[in-house]
């Protein structure tokens, strides 16, 4: 694995426990879909008990990304404060964008899982990001 693919996750490797971050909104007007997402993620992570990763405990902080601003903060804490090792999740395309320019600054992998802006998957789209989606794959 080489420094330029992950870097935040060589980084994580150094502690006890791997932080992945997932943002989605959870209130406002896209909050129902949200909570489908946290309902999606919790019941995946409860299947896999313990959960551990390269023999690693493995963390999950989840928060409301209720705008793109908020998205934009709270990713920025979530790498800086919390050292996740990746951030995963949103709906928001606008949002997308913002946590993709801080996760892109920071070298920090995300991984869109609803975000659907031609710009995540064209001029913005780089190693970091990844976007899950059938019809397309950014990396």
């Amino acid at each position: 694995m080489s420094g330029v693919s992950a870097p935040a996750v060589l980084r994580a490797q150094t502690l006890d426990v791997i932080r992945i971050g997932h943002l989605t909104p959870r209130t406002g007007f896209l909050g129902p879909l949200g909570e489908y997402a946290v309902m999606a993620i919790d019941s995946r992570s409860k299947k896999s008990t313990p959960r551990r990763m390269m023999g690693r405990k493995v963390e999950l902080l989840k928060e409301d990304s209720v705008n793109p601003q908020t998205a934009s903060t709270k990713a920025e804490r979530m790498i800086e404060r919390d050292k996740v090792a990746c951030i995963i999740g949103e709906i928001s395309s606008a949002s997308c964008l913002t946590i993709a320019q801080v996760a892109s600054r920071t070298k920090t992998l995300f991984i869109n899982t609803g975000g659907n802006s031609d710009a995540l998957r064209g001029k913005d789209c780089s190693a970091i990001c990844s976007t899950s989606s059938r019809r397309t794959r950014c990396m």
